[in-house]
């Protein structure tokens, strides 16, 4: 059976917008959806621990032995990978097979290619974007995350009628993000219902803290005994961030959290804003 293969590198949502859309050539195309997910500083989360689909992760000595392949991305991207990562197996193969750039993704639909490798950050141009939000229906976490965003729900009073905010810090922080910038989209939503609840959440602690002391009678936060931290705590953001297992494992149940509000407050920028909506539109 001929593949398709989501190599996953990047942060959480950078790996499940494409797997996303990989997912939907899969139904589209007859190809069986594969994957290489490695933990990297930016998502050392472990899919078949966060998740229970059945989705084949393909060994690293595979990956290299694989013949007739068709890489969709960009060179770029797969040595930006290869230097950051320290990981060169795809550069390795982009070196015996033609790389096709991301703006003729389309063309994955009719490529007669035995495997079909995609490494990209978001969604696809070109793919059915109904079918790719149906990957966030069948995206299934596991009983322990389902269990914590049910409680927390039930104790909180977590429905539409509370909003939503993701306050993205860390690497968003070199572009003048600050906790002010959601403080201020979230005093704007209090405007016609002074009284109304906020459910926030950030990657970052700080964020949290200052926000829900300034809107103590507002915002409703949850504890997590796991954040990102810095890889150099003398560096910037960019590119030095530690992400463990345990981060990416609450950041999922505050992910689904949020898909049970009104989600309204978030950076435009942000992949994981991405997947709360998607799943939010499974669930309307």
């Amino acid at each position: 059976m001929k593949t398709i293969i989501n190599y996953c590198s990047g942060g959480l949502g950078n790996r499940l917008k494409p797997m996303a859309s990989c997912y939907a050539i899969s139904q589209l195309t007859n190809r069986e959806l594969q994957m290489y997910w490695h933990p990297t500083t930016r998502c050392g989360g472990i899919f078949n621990k966060l998740f229970t689909n059945d989705i084949k992760n393909i060994e690293i000595d595979k990956l290299v032995e694989l013949n007739d392949v068709k890489i969709y991305s960009y060179q770029s991207y797969i040595d930006h990978d290869a230097n950051l990562n320290g990981n060169h197996q795809l550069k390795r193969l982009s070196e015996r097979f033609p790389v096709i750039p991301l703006s003729r993704s389309n063309e994955i639909l009719t490529d007669e290619a035995e495997t079909i490798i995609v490494y990209d950050n978001g969604f696809l141009n070109g793919i059915d974007s109904n079918i790719t939000t149906n990957f966030f229906g069948v995206l299934n976490p596991n009983d322990k995350i389902k269990s914590s965003v049910k409680e927390f729900c039930s104790q909180n009073l977590i429905n539409t009628g509370v909003i939503g905010v993701h306050a993205r810090g860390t690497d968003f922080e070199s572009s003048g993000v600050t906790a002010d910038h959601y403080l201020k989209m979230i005093k704007m939503c209090l405007v016609s219902n002074p009284n109304i609840k906020i459910f926030l959440c950030s990657d970052s602690k700080d964020y949290e803290s200052s926000i829900k002391d300034s809107l103590p009678n507002n915002v409703i936060i949850r504890n997590k005994d796991s954040y990102v931290s810095k890889k150099d705590s003398i560096g910037t953001w960019t590119n030095n961030v530690e992400t463990p297992h345990e981060s990416v494992e609450e950041a999922l149940i505050d992910l689904y959290i949020l898909s049970e509000t009104t989600f309204a407050c978030y950076h435009t920028d942000s992949t994981f804003a991405h997947i709360v909506l998607e799943i939010s539109k499974c669930r309307n």
